[in-house]
């Protein structure tokens, strides 16, 4: 088949998994999809000879892509929200309860999906209320933790909040607007299959690497992202690696090996747990821009 058009795979992820990928305009959403193709690893996405990547997972014996040539007008202007379990039921009276309300339903392993559009969370547990939903899953689990004094005691008044909405439908806000975190890049990294000139997998044959010049600037895109990101501290702050948000569970590993867990990593002598943590999230900084200098060195415009 042709190679597929980057951008129109980007803009089909943006559209079928808006609570992870659709931020507040297209720039911001297309990044997140760049940093799952090509820094992630276990996405279930490989390459194809003719140099694009496709999902592996599919399982239909061949490389396919899917694709959206355009997002529908105000798409990432709308209140959109998310309930993941229709019946078929439910799904034919979509149009009696929902009327012209924009919606729209993705199928994923056959399972429908519903996207749709409400102007609060409340309009839209009532939607999925007359649709006939029921209330959340997990109502029951924190009903008992407010009911019974000895599991929570003081009960705080977010447990009952969270209990009173658990007692609704769910419906999940299909938006994604959390500054971009790149994903650590490791050997079986798309952009490092590209910068080797060989794939790197551990599901299909493997072979010599020349990635369509479309989906390179792609890679290339996420690179200058992810290095930008990492030069700039203040943003690092929140990258999950960071020491500030590593430090309290390197704290709660010493508690625990005083009870005799094992520990999985070792103090240096006479460095303190902040000293450690600081240093392990150096090193891994370290190794993410030496890698990113080399691949925009070679690729980069």
């Amino acid at each position: 088949m042709p190679v597929p058009l980057l951008d129109d795979v980007i803009r089909r992820s943006i559209y079928e998994y808006p609570t992870l990928y659709r931020d507040v305009d297209w720039e911001r959403s297309r990044i997140k999809v760049l940093g799952h193709m090509f820094l992630c690893i276990g996405t279930g996405l490989e390459w194809c000879r003719e140099g694009w990547l496709y999902d592996e997972c599919s399982r239909t014996g061949k490389p396919r892509a899917s694709t959206l040539a355009e997002l529908p007008p105000g798409f990432f202007e709308r209140e959109l929200w998310a309930h993941s379990k229709l019946t078929p039921e439910q799904e034919k009276s979509l149009p009696t309860v929902l009327g012209d309300t924009y919606h729209y339903i993705e199928r994923r392993s056959g399972q429908p999906c519903l996207m749709f559009e409400a102007p609060t969370e409340r309009d839209a547990q009532e939607i999925l209320t007359q649709l006939g939903v029921g209330e959340n899953e997990h109502a029951a689990f924190f009903r008992e933790m407010r009911d019974n004094p000895d599991r929570v005691d003081p009960v705080s008044s977010e447990l009952r909040e969270l209990c009173d909405r658990m007692s609704r439908p769910f419906a999940m806000r299909a938006r994604a607007c959390e500054g971009y975190t790149p994903y650590p890049i490791s050997e079986y990294s798309p952009v490092r299959e590209i910068l080797e000139g060989r794939t790197n997998s551990l599901a299909v044959e493997n072979f010599e690497l020349t990635p369509d010049p479309g989906w390179l600037q792609g890679a290339v895109t996420i690179c200058e992202y992810a290095q930008a990101y990492y030069l700039d501290e203040e943003r690092c702050r929140e990258h999950h690696s960071h020491w500030e948000q590593t430090l309290p569970q390197y704290k709660q590993d010493l508690r625990d090996a005083k009870k005799g867990k094992k520990l999985w990593w070792r103090l240096k002598g006479g460095e303190t747990v902040t000293q450690f943590a600081k240093r392990h999230w150096e090193k891994h900084k370290r190794e993410q821009l030496r890698f990113l200098k080399r691949f925009l060195k070679k690729f980069g415009t």
